[in-house]
């Protein structure tokens, strides 16, 4: 986040004229946080893309075939892994890997350009031992994810990490991108599952699903929002009364916004992975959540589950301590 640098950069990039850097120069004027480089950028990314009437066009430079592109589950905080792995030749590969979630947008982007087969797999198998469910995807898929990741950037006002414009070229066949390339955004619409009330009553089923795995409320949320709980009867269930000040405080609304995007986007990575009814399940969740649906969050069986499952957590925790 250095003004100075990233004017020299500007500079660099209109000496250079290079269409390939427009993309790049598109997001800095979208994500910068220093006014003047956002003109700047706003300024120059159309020159770059500017064509002499008759001219020669310089060719697109082509990548290497992609190999393989998967993302993560979503986990709680909406955070996901995308990798991009292309082959380079004979057992090298290239690949990128970038992470995002809600509270962030991008967060970090690293690569390699010089991967052997064994490396690859390495990383693969590393991910999926440390409990993150991979589902393979295609470069349109895979260009939505990142187009997400970069609007919450956008939204949230943060810049986007440095290494990211060294690693996203990976996710196009060609630089600069075709003007046309698909983008598909992974997220299904949960419009039509509104009202599916056996669907929603089952809901707090997903939680045992290893893509939900993660969600569940974090111990420094949950401790201060129990402050003002009345205790549980003798039963020790919880009720209404436990339930609705603690959901009401845990998930104001932009909270069961955020939440109703990540079922609708985990809704389409579990059709992928072919699993049809946690699918509706996760969608009848997500409608369930709209800003007009007739179910008060307290009482949405997904959000309760996921309150229990917080406190058997910051229990667990309390008495390890």
């Amino acid at each position: 986040d250095d003004p100075a640098l990233q004017r020299l950069a500007l500079e660099e990039v209109a000496r250079r004229r290079d269409p390939g850097s427009a993309a790049a120069v598109d997001r800095l004027a979208r994500t910068a946080t220093d006014e003047g480089v956002r003109a700047e950028a706003v300024a120059l990314a159309p020159r770059l893309r500017l064509r002499v009437v008759g001219g020669a066009t310089a060719p697109p430079r082509w990548l290497p075939p992609l190999e393989r592109a998967l993302v993560s589950a979503i986990d709680g905080d909406g955070g996901q892994v995308l990798l991009i792995i292309r082959r380079a030749g004979a057992g090298v590969f290239l690949f990128a890997d970038f992470f995002h979630n809600d509270d962030f947008g991008l967060k970090d982007t690293f690569g390699a350009t010089w991967a052997n087969a064994d490396q690859v797999e390495a990383m693969t198998e590393a991910l999926e031992g440390d409990g993150i469910p991979l589902v393979e995807v295609d470069e349109a898929v895979a260009r939505g994810v990142l187009a997400h990741a970069v609007a919450r950037n956008v939204a949230l006002g943060r810049q986007l990490p440095p290494a990211f414009e060294l690693w996203e070229p990976l996710a196009h066949d060609a630089y600069p991108a075709a003007p046309d390339e698909p983008v598909v955004a992974p997220e299904l619409d949960d419009a039509p599952y509104a009202g599916r009330a056996e669907l929603l009553e089952v809901s707090d089923e997903l939680l045992e699903h290893p893509f939900f795995d993660a969600w569940f409320f974090n111990p420094d949320e949950m401790g201060p929002a129990l402050l003002d709980v009345p205790q549980p009867g003798r039963s020790g269930h919880l009720t209404d009364r436990q339930f609705r000040p603690l959901i009401e405080r845990l998930v104001p609304p932009e909270t069961r916004r955020q939440l109703r995007g990540r079922l609708r986007r985990q809704a389409w990575l579990l059709e992928r992975d072919g699993d049809e009814e946690d699918r509706d399940r996760a969608l009848a969740a997500a409608a369930a959540l709209a800003d007009e649906a007739p179910t008060p969050p307290y009482q949405h069986p997904l959000l309760r589950e996921m309150v229990v499952i917080s406190l058997v957590n910051l229990s667990g925790l309390l008495y390890l301590e």
